[in-house]
Order: structure tokens, then C-alpha cells, then sequence
């Protein structure tokens, strides 16, 4: 699929392949240690297709086609989410899980066992994150488990094919911001497509690759001269 790229300040075009910049480790909450960036995932990208249950235009065109892999010895990932009060929330039980190289399927945000990733209770703080440890040329894919209802265990992920309903689950934008590319991946979490908001679920990734282009939204978060934290993560090993 034929990537759509802005032209801005510091946008960059990738032909074949989307290069993310790894760097310095994040400091563990991106909410509070960089809001005015945080803000923009919210806005612009979470809520891309203007709130909850407004079905976001040509999310094919978002789709994630392509692996992710690993540029370093680790990955940031952080949890991007709202308040219930803008309308973006999830409503079944959700957890973001993600594997390295098709080994041990984990659950991401469960520093007690117990949190998941949507608007009730257990809820991950907003803006959370922590690093999976990797080796450069990793393989990392993330998925969305839902309970639709207490009652159906469904797993979503970035290959169509392989989820329960044969249908696209997730988008994906390039983020251009404070120097480095980000990766950012949303969900829908209803079977059989639903309302096609995709802001069930939120994630951005730092210190990956695209192994095709991601396209870009309309807009462009690339602000010039914004220092991001530098605090460490709590850091992950995973087992291959």
C-alpha cells in the first residue's frame, strides 16, 4: 500500500522502509514528563476520527503492513488513553499483549498482574510505559486481547487474515517529534468491525522499524526543539 507522507518541518520521506530513531530511554510516564506531546497523540492521532463511535475515513489507508523490528536493545512502548469525558474508551475488557520473534505471548502495563488498558477499573495510568529489552533485528508484534461481554477470549493483531473476524483491527501512523520517529498503533475492539474508531486501545512505540511505510495522518506532530525526558524505564527482558 502506497504510504501517504505530509511535507513539514521536520517530515521525512521513506521509500521503502520507515526508519525509527532509537535513543535514550523515556522517562516512565510520557504524560507527565512530556504532555504537550502526549496531548497531540490524544488528539490527533487517538482521537483521529473525532471521538468515540465516529468511524475514522479510510482507515484502510492506516493499516500497519509491514514488521516491526527491533533497531536496538530496547523498545519504549507507552500507553496512550483519555478521559471518558472526551468519549474514548473501551468497552470491553482489554489488555495490549505483544510477542519478540513468535515467542511467549506477554501482556504489556502488568507491573501487578492485574491492569488493563480500558476505562474501568485496573485501569493503566495514562501514559505509562516501560521497555522491552531486544537485540537489534527483533521482531515484535503487538496485539489487543478483548472479553467481549465476559464471555469471548479474542485476540486482534496487525495481520487481517489471522483475526477472528478476518478483519482490520488496527492503524498506524508515523510521529515525527522532538528529533525522533515514533510509531504509534490504535484498535478497534469490537468483533465484525464495529463502530471503526480505532480508539479502543493506543500505544507509541520508540526505537523500532517499519519494514514498509507507514502512512501519516493529516497532520504533522513535528515540533522543533522539545527535550523528552530521560529518566529510565523500568526495563523487561523478554524470553525469546
Amino acid at each position: 500500500m502506497k504510504a501517504k507522507f505530509l511535507t513539514g518541518l521536520v517530515a521525512t520521506v521513506a521509500a521503502i522502509a520507515t526508519a525509527f530513531i532509537g535513543g535514550t530511554a523515556e522517562a516512565s510516564n510520557l504524560k507527565t514528563s512530556d504532555p504537550a506531546f502526549y496531548d497531540l497523540l490524544v488528539n490527533n492521532y487517538l482521537l483521529k476520527s473525532g471521538g468515540e463511535q465516529k468511524a475514522l475515513a479510510n482507515y484502510a489507508d492506516y493499516a500497519l503492513n509491514g514488521n516491526i523490528t527491533a533497531l536496538g536493545s530496547s523498545v519504549d512502548v507507552f500507553f496512550i488513553d483519555t478521559s471518558v469525558a472526551t468519549q474514548s474508551y473501551a468497552l470491553y475488557e482489554n489488555r495490549i499483549t505483544y510477542n519478540v520473534n513468535g515467542g511467549a505471548t506477554q501482556q504489556a502495563f502488568n507491573a501487578d498482574g492485574t491492569n488493563r488498558v480500558d476505562n474501568k477499573l485496573q485501569q493503566v495510568d495514562h501514559g505509562e510505559g516501560f521497555s522491552i529489552g531486544t537485540t537489534a533485528g527483533d521482531i515484535l508484534d503487538f496485539s489487543l486481547w478483548t472479553k467481549e461481554w465476559g464471555s469471548k477470549n479474542l485476540y486482534y493483531g496487525a495481520d487481517a487474515s489471522a483475526n477472528p473476524d478476518g478483519l482490520q483491527h488496527i492503524v498506524s501512523y508515523e510521529v515525527q517529534y522532538g528529533g525522533f520517529n515514533w510509531l504509534y498503533l490504535g484498535w478497534e475492539d469490537i468483533q465484525g468491525g464495529g463502530d471503526l474508531d480505532f480508539n479502543d486501545a493506543g500505544i507509541v512505540l520508540k526505537g523500532v522499524a517499519v519494514s514498509k511505510d507507514v502512512p501519516e495522518p493529516s497532520v504533522t506532530l513535528a515540533l522543533l526543539g522539545v527535550a523528552v525526558g530521560g529518566m529510565g524505564l523500568r526495563r523487561r527482558k523478554t524470553s525469546a
